[in-house]
């Protein structure tokens, strides 16, 4: 042992004259030896490593990020969160769950969170038939800020609907993101009233997002035709109009002519894409899709629903271009069963408006690539004329936040609960956790 110590020792201050920087050994049994060198080149460090080293000179994430591509943007914010997470209870009165997390870890992608549930004293099941007592939460590229009308970040633009500033505020604040963001996860796949097996560790619910600016998969809208159009020009135009790879919103909408009843001047369809290829070789038992509605603007009564449907996406999965409006591009195959009406959608700027996928949405995830989803109006999706009002007014009028407000716990997110293929074993022990209780914890 100690002729075998001796080497190591020999062997870490030869590398130390060459790397001149911070190197920490383990041996044997957590032994750390460390050696305090001169300051490395900082063009011999990666962006990665640079983005690192911002961490822990600020402090913070957010303004580290700048030069990272978008899967080490999602390693950091992972790497970071696991840091900083508090285990433990925490209640959530947003979407009225209690939350015990026990375990957190860093993953490719983003963070991994083991965790329990009650609603109303009632614990809360999850798996396919809502017998797992733990489950195994995975979140990728996971939020970090939290909208606050005082936060310090800012994110400014003109209203497209008014033409007037905009503005939101947000705070970085890792753990809060994780409970909000985990506390919607469990209320959209938490099931009540189930038999729960004590200590069953389940298989796995993902979280995945759209990467925010031009960066795959986007998310964004194309629309047509600004003038006066037939329902059928309108329907198989190929598209005039699109907020880009980098706009704040999705929208969905439809405005009638100015000039005549007859003719509409133009509608709006909505692309999100997810990377959804870390759930292979699992199977999809289910699935839910939410956005966070910020804005109404319809004046008619109508009601229209809205929903989702499926499709080939964008031509280029790293933005959003005109073309991408085109009918050929979308299916008319609904993906969820629960529209939500115009006039019904919650649109205050902070929780979400869930669809539940349906068989065909669950067939819709592309397991070992990316899953896109369309966001339409019901009339748009049947392809079915509906009343019109002239003096250009909209019959459908809604803006959804898109992932270009940047790592917030608004970004749109699809939540997938998967298994792998044959018995659903626990995949691991949970490290240092509790005996385990059906009882609400105090």
């Amino acid at each position: 042992m100690r002729n075998f110590l001796s080497k190591t020792w020999a062997w870490i201050k030869r590398t130390a004259k060459k790397v001149k920087t911070w190197v920490v050994v383990t041996v044997l049994g957590g032994t750390v030896l460390a050696l305090n060198l001169a300051g490395i080149p900082p063009e011999s460090l990666t962006n990665y490593q640079l983005a690192e080293k911002c961490v822990t000179d600020k402090g913070g994430v957010v303004d580290c990020l700048v030069d990272l591509t978008i899967k080490e943007k999602a390693n950091l914010k992972g790497q970071e969160i696991a840091k900083k997470t508090q285990l433990g209870i925490y209640e959530n009165t947003q979407y009225g769950v209690r939350v015990e997390i026990l375990e957190v870890n860093t993953i490719e992608g983003g963070v991994e969170v083991f965790a329990r549930a009650w609603r109303g004293g009632e614990q809360l099941g999850f798996g396919s038939d809502g017998s797992v007592d733990i489950e195994r939460f995975l979140s990728y590229n996971p939020p970090i800020l939290v909208k606050d009308p005082n936060g310090p970040i800012v994110r400014e633009w003109i209203s497209e609907i008014t033409g007037e500033p905009m503005q939101r505020k947000f705070r970085e604040d890792l753990l809060e993101a994780l409970r909000q963001d985990l506390a919607h996860t469990i209320f959209v796949s938490g099931k009540e009233g189930t038999e729960i097996v004590a200590g069953k560790l389940g298989s796995t619910i993902s979280t995945f997002r759209p990467a925010a600016g031009a960066n795959e998969p986007v998310d964004g809208y194309s629309g047509c035709c600004a003038g006066n159009q037939s329902w059928s020009n309108v329907q198989s135009q190929t598209g005039s109009s699109t907020n880009g790879p980098s706009g704040t919103n999705l929208r969905v909408s439809l405005t009638s002519s100015s000039t005549d009843s007859s003719n509409w001047r133009d509608q709006q369809r909505s692309w999100a894409g997810f990377d959804t290829s870390p759930i292979t070789p699992d199977t999809v038992d289910s699935g839910t899709f939410s956005l966070v509605g910020n804005t109404e603007f319809a004046v008619q009564a109508d009601n229209h629903d809205i929903n989702i449907t499926g499709g080939s996406g964008p031509a280029d999965t790293a933005s959003i271009a005109t073309g991408d409006y085109e009918i050929a591009k979308f299916n008319a195959t609904l993906l969820s069963d629960n529209g939500i009406g115009n006039d019904d959608m919650d649109v205050g700027g902070s929780t979400f408006n869930n669809w539940t996928l349906n068989g065909d949405g669950i067939t819709a995830i592309v397991t070992d690539g990316l899953t896109w989803i369309a966001v339409r109006h019901l009339p748009d999706i049947t392809n079915t004329e509906p009343p019109n009002y002239a003096g250009q007014q909209d019959v459908v009028g809604l803006l959804f936040d898109s992932a270009d407000t940047a790592g917030t716990t608004t970004d749109p997110k699809l939540v997938v609960d998967h298994e792998a293929a044959g018995a659903a074993a626990p995949r691991r022990e949970i490290i240092g956790s509790a005996p385990f209780s059906h009882e609400q914890p105090t």
